[in-house]
């Protein structure tokens, strides 16, 4: 269509991801894609969604295991020593975007949730966004936010991690922490410090 590079790519075999969540997309991402970036997918859904990408692989005929999943996870990495209120404040501004995502983002990721049985709570979310005295973060459950974000300390983060990657994930990528520089490079030590562990 007319359309090409202004630059010289660092390497001929770019990797092609693709933010597919919907059965369709991802059975397509499967025969094509390089991998997939998923967002708020619930983590017991996981082995559901390798076994869409591998039908696709198998159509195109592909090897199994073709498309990576990499999701991008809503993160909140807490200090050692967090207390409940600390606790208290990362659900809550972990659950900010995830209840944006519900009431503003279409309909694409409250549908997307309700098939994986969080319709009852996507309700709950959605009812909140329709009352401006209400904050719709409040509103998320604990079991979704739980199942489709990471909070603690680093050595939670990383066991959660390690359930994510035994259930399928390949590539999470983590939103990165808030913070001045100094504080921002003591939570990335400290992770990186617990996945040495």
């Amino acid at each position: 269509r007319g359309f090409k590079l202004r630059f010289t790519p660092l390497r001929a075999d770019l990797p092609i991801y693709i933010a597919a969540m919907g059965p369709k997309n991802l059975l397509q991402s499967g025969e094509i894609a390089d991998g997939v970036l998923p967002v708020y997918w619930p983590d017991d859904k996981w082995g559901e969604m390798r076994e869409i990408l591998d039908e696709g692989a198998r159509l195109a005929g592909r090897p199994p295991h073709s498309s990576a999943i990499a999701p991008y996870v809503t993160s909140v990495i807490l200090d050692e020593h967090a207390n409940e209120s600390d606790r208290a404040a990362a659900r809550l501004f972990a659950a900010s975007p995830l209840a944006f995502y519900i009431g503003k983002m279409g309909v694409y990721y409250s549908e997307m949730l309700t098939r994986h049985g969080y319709g009852a709570e996507v309700a709950v979310v959605q009812e909140a966004w329709k009352h401006k005295d209400k904050n719709p973060a409040e509103a998320v459950s604990p079991a979704l936010l739980e199942a489709t974000a990471i909070i603690g300390t680093p050595k939670e983060v990383v066991a959660k991690l390690d359930q994510w990657a035994a259930s399928g994930v390949d590539e999470p990528l983590l939103g990165m922490p808030g913070g001045s520089i100094d504080e921002v490079g003591a939570t990335l030590s400290a992770l990186m410090d617990a996945l040495s562990s």
